[in-house]
């Protein structure tokens, strides 16, 4: 009897919590004098680098403390600029000049992101923008190669339950075709008000009104197509 090929699809998924979020601020001003638009700026994007340099502490060889609560933070170049730059005429003659700026910012410490994002949400000038749920380049690693057995797997109790019903007693995997592999599945981010909640907080002072996260969940799966062929 001649061999029976048999294709199907195998898929795995492994959902886990969210290991990482990265908060994403512009700084922006904008004023009739461009000196003072980007001296706003400035002011403020030092005064948030200091900041993130307290709250990401270096070891001795210049890696990230394994205890920091921001694991990285990068800051984008300062753009300035004029409607009238680009030829915009204004009803009024007033100049305006903007300038801006960019952060993200990883946090490792959810408490410690609601914080940041309480005080970055009530300066001038500063706009949080969202918040971004992601693992860890080693967790992703680790379970993306979970995912692809699974999805073998998968394959392999479907292909039995065919090679059954068709009256073969062996099947052996001759084919794999990756058609999504270890990849993080589920919404990459959220609005400010997207995965957090206010809630009330007991400081040294009178209660504020202080925003907590919980973090999403990220799905880490794979699809391949197996062909088989059964005995």
């Amino acid at each position: 009897m001649a061999s029976l090929k048999i294709e199907v699809t195998g898929t795995h998924n492994i959902t886990l919590a969210a290991e990482r979020a990265i908060l994403h601020l512009h700084i922006t001003s904008t004023g009739p004098i461009q000196s003072e638009v980007s001296q706003a700026v400035t002011a403020t994007s030092n005064y948030l680098q200091a900041l993130l340099k307290s709250l990401c502490a270096k070891t001795s060889s210049g890696d990230t403390h394994p205890d920091a609560p921001i694991t990285k933070w990068t800051m984008s170049t300062l753009n300035t600029g004029s409607p009238f730059m680009f030829g915009y005429k204004p009803k009024s003659p007033q100049p305006s000049y903007t300038a801006s700026t960019d952060f993200q910012v990883t946090f490792r410490d959810f408490a410690q992101l609601g914080a940041m994002a309480t005080e970055m949400s009530e300066m001038a000038g500063v706009q949080v923008r969202r918040v971004e749920w992601t693992l860890t380049e080693e967790t992703k690693a680790r379970y993306a190669s979970v995912a692809r057995q699974g999805a073998v797997r998968d394959a392999l109790e479907k292909a039995r339950d065919y090679a059954t019903a068709a009256g073969r007693t062996t099947v052996k995997a001759v084919g794999i075709m990756e058609l999504h592999g270890g990849g993080m599945f589920g919404p990459a981010a959220s609005g400010i008000f997207g995965g957090m909640a206010g809630t009330m907080t007991m400081g040294g002072g009178p209660p504020e009104e202080r925003l907590t996260f919980e973090p999403e969940t990220r799905d880490v799966g794979c699809q391949v197509k197996v062909c088989f062929e059964a005995e």
